[in-house]
C-alpha cells in the first residue's frame, strides 16, 4: 500500500486527502495488477469527491479462504442507476 499512497503524492496533496488503511494481508499475484487496482479506487475517491478533503480508509478481512478489501471513502458516493454495475 506504501507504493501506491506514494505513486498518489501529487494528487493527495492538491486535494488535501488523506488515506489510511489497516494492516493488510501480503498476498501472492502481479503486484503491478493489486497497484492499478488500488490507485483506480483511490483515484476515484480523490476524484469523485465533496467539498471536504477525501478521506480514504483500506481494509481487509479474512472471509473463509479468501481476502476482502474494502476501500471507503467520504466522497459523493454511486448515483443509483449504477450500483448494479459495482460488485
Amino acid at each position: 500500500m506504501t507504493r501506491v499512497i506514494e505513486s498518489m503524492a501529487q494528487a493527495r496533496e492538491e486535494s488535501g486527502a488523506v488515506i489510511t488503511h489497516d494492516k493488510l494481508p501480503v498476498l501472492r499475484g502481479n503486484e503491478s495488477s493489486f497497484i492499478s487496482i488500488f490507485q483506480n479506487l483511490i483515484g476515484n475517491a480523490i476524484k469523485f469527491r465533496a467539498d471536504a478533503a477525501p478521506y480514504i480508509h483500506v481494509s481487509a478481512k479474512k472471509e473463509l479462504n479468501e481476502w476482502v478489501f474494502s476501500v471507503k471513502d467520504n466522497g459523493i458516493g454511486i448515483e443509483p442507476q449504477y450500483k448494479d454495475r459495482i460488485s
